[in-house]
């Protein structure tokens, strides 16, 4: 119950006595996509048509407001908290989630977490899911490569917890310089280690090849004077201006960055 198999256009309720028999040709790419290592493909709530992942139904289709699951003030696309329906890529098998197929018993993905319907390979950073945050962040997990921050309302690496600075919900903004929301962005983040405030790591390194040293939310000095003038007279300005900061420069969304 809950799961059946699509022949082209026809759909037959489940059955198993006869795997074989079930069995359907194989996808051309069992695998995944560019974005996530899966073997199984997400209903979308919106216009019902499979998709290997949601960034994959954003790319290949016009985002509307129907699409948009609102998830921690992100509304950029196809949210994939309110799926229920995912189809084997082996045996086209229509089910609900979970991590194995009810019909050929393929494995999805090596990670899957049920709160997040996430199914991927994990890197070899790992992958583990912050209840504080309420989404799966890349890393071994919390107390052992991170921890969670209940004002910041995020995660930062163990390395950077002794010079913290907490900013109530640092995240639940865009970034001072691409606009792009942060919490669920899939782009590295770097967080200032004067003032606690974050962006994205390219776009830090857009403002140090400009010259510019201070913090775009509150224009405060993002290093010391004695950093600033190191940085000066670095040619690789950006690894070593990460590098004299000694912060979180490794928190991960899992959304896009697992494909690699």
């Amino acid at each position: 119950q809950g799961a059946k198999r699509t022949e082209g256009k026809r759909t037959v309720s489940g059955g198993f006595e006869n795997k074989r028999a079930l069995m359907a040709e194989p996808n051309q790419d069992t695998e995944g996509c560019k974005h996530y290592r899966r073997r199984c493909e997400i209903k979308s709530p919106c216009c019902g048509r499979f998709f290997t992942c949601h960034n994959c139904h954003d790319e290949q289709m016009e985002v509307t407001d129907e699409c948009r699951v609102e998830m921690k003030g992100s509304t950029e696309g196809m949210g994939r908290y309110n799926v229920t329906v995912i189809r084997c890529k082996v045996c086209n098998l229509e089910q609900d989630v979970g991590p194995v197929c009810a019909g050929c018993g393929v494995e999805f993905a090596e990670y899957f977490c049920k709160m997040c319907k996430l199914f991927s390979k994990p890197t070899n950073q790992g992958i583990y899911h912050c209840n504080g945050c309420g989404i799966c962040r890349v890393g071994q997990g919390i107390g052992i490569s991170h921890f969670h921050c209940d004002t910041c309302k995020a995660c930062y690496t163990l390395e950077s917890r002794q010079g913290h600075k907490c900013v109530e919900r640092a995240l639940d903004s865009d970034c001072p310089v691409c606009m792009q929301y942060l919490f669920t962005s899939a782009k590295p983040l770097f967080v200032g280690p004067q003032c606690g405030h974050a962006l994205h790591q390219t776009c830090f390194k857009e403002l140090l090849q400009a010259g510019t040293f201070k913090c775009p939310t509150c224009s405060k000095p993002m290093f010391e004077e004695k950093v600033i003038k190191k940085i000066q007279k670095r040619t690789k300005i950006f690894d070593y201006a990460l590098k004299a900061a000694s912060i979180a420069v490794g928190m991960y969304l899992v959304w896009r960055f697992l494909a690699s």
